[in-house]
């Protein structure tokens, strides 16, 4: 909100010295405090899911604003039996449609879960397939998901 009313001042002929010093400084306060709490939400995180926090984040792609934000959501997982439950709840499961005519069709993921968080994993999945060096793992795994579809 306020990186708009910022680029807002762009436009002025004349933009007011006070008034973009002031939003200037508001901008870094906040951004300090944000950080502040973002550290805090770590630590926090950190402490009490200590080895859930260690084995997200061991994975690649993952980083700390990515572990945070699946412990904190998710609540450290403690709700889900399965991982078909966790799925579903970031909206990541496949439905399927089924009529009088045809069963067992498939149909894409539904998206009615926690769409901040499948975007988050979206995220991390590429970043994982485009840092991963080693010719195994998620790269190989990826590269093989797009020639089976080619070929389809």
């Amino acid at each position: 909100m306020f990186y708009n009313l910022l680029e807002s001042f762009n436009v002025l002929p004349q933009a007011d010295d006070f008034a973009l010093r002031t939003l200037k400084e508001t901008i870094a306060c906040l951004e300090e405090q944000i950080e502040l709490l973002e550290q805090q939400m770590l630590s926090i995180t950190q402490e009490s899911y200590n080895e859930l926090y260690k084995r997200i984040s061991s994975i690649k792609g993952i980083g700390d604003r990515t572990a945070l934000q699946l412990i904190v959501s998710t609540g450290g997982g403690e709700h889900f039996q399965r991982a078909k439950q966790f799925s579903k709840f970031i909206g990541l499961a496949p439905s399927y449609e089924h009529s009088g005519s045809s069963i067992r069709k498939k149909g894409h993921i539904n998206r009615h879960g926690n769409s901040q968080l499948r975007s988050l994993l979206y995220m991390a999945s590429w970043s994982a397939i485009r840092f991963n060096k080693r010719e195994f793992g998620i790269r190989l795994f990826f590269h093989l998901i797009i020639t089976i579809n080619e070929n389809l």
